[in-house]
């Protein structure tokens, strides 16, 4: 089993190779910018005015931090166990996206929930989906990519309810800026599936989303 792991995961290594080779220096894994370029946004966030935001947006804010916790550990997770360099890089990209939510919470002084105990949440259906995802993620590796593409259109969902709600500036920004690496995301997830001849019928966007997402090219960033 452990020799059959290897080889497969050889094989999708030399498969994204000339994806990975095709990106600009600048560029860094998903199509996502390197961590000097995700601290600018942090150094946007910091020198913009404090707006006002409304208590759903406050609700919101706190809600996707926790959330974006479950996935990145969700992630690192499954990569524990199944070694896919896809993994690894969705979740750098998770903690990424964490430090710019915490960042916006930090500067309207709400208490963000940020937790150093991995699988551990205080929102009952964060938990309840993170438990579910990562015993549906460890069965084998095909239920893990399928697992990872669930995630990732869940995570476009929400993102893309809070973006349509949110006025606050600093949260137009991080939402735009995880609707854009999460669309990266998907494409990866998506031509995993596809490489390796796995279905997938998505549950929380229609397919005609899904599709037109999965078949265009990597975004660049991050969002000015």
């Amino acid at each position: 089993m452990r020799t059959l792991r290897i080889l497969l995961m050889s094989v999708l290594a030399l498969a994204w190779l000339p994806a990975v080779c095709q990106q600009t220096p600048e560029q860094g894994r998903n199509g996502n910018q390197p961590r000097a370029q995700q601290d600018a946004l942090l150094q946007q966030l910091r020198a913009n005015p404090a707006a006002p935001m409304t208590e759903a947006e406050r609700l919101g804010l706190v809600r996707m931090i926790e959330e974006v916790q479950a996935s990145r550990d969700f992630y690192l997770k499954i990569n524990e166990e199944w070694e896919f360099n896809v993994f690894a890089a969705i979740a750098e990209h998770e903690q990424t996206h964490v430090d710019l939510l915490a960042a916006v919470a930090n500067k309207y002084k709400l208490d963000a929930p940020l937790h150093n105990k991995p699988g551990m949440y205080v929102n009952g259906l964060v938990q309840a989906r993170y438990d579910s995802l990562h015993r549906a993620g460890l069965v084998n590796f095909r239920e893990g990519i399928r697992s990872a593409a669930f995630e990732e259109e869940t995570a476009l969902a929400t993102l893309q309810r809070l973006r349509k709600a949110a006025v606050n500036p600093d949260l137009v920004l991080v939402y735009d800026e995880g609707l854009r690496c999460t669309r990266n995301e998907l494409r990866q997830i998506w031509e995993t599936l596809d490489r390796l001849g796995y279905t997938y019928t998505p549950k929380k966007i229609t397919r005609a989303q899904w599709d037109e997402i999965a078949q265009s090219p990597m975004e660049t960033g991050p969002v000015q």
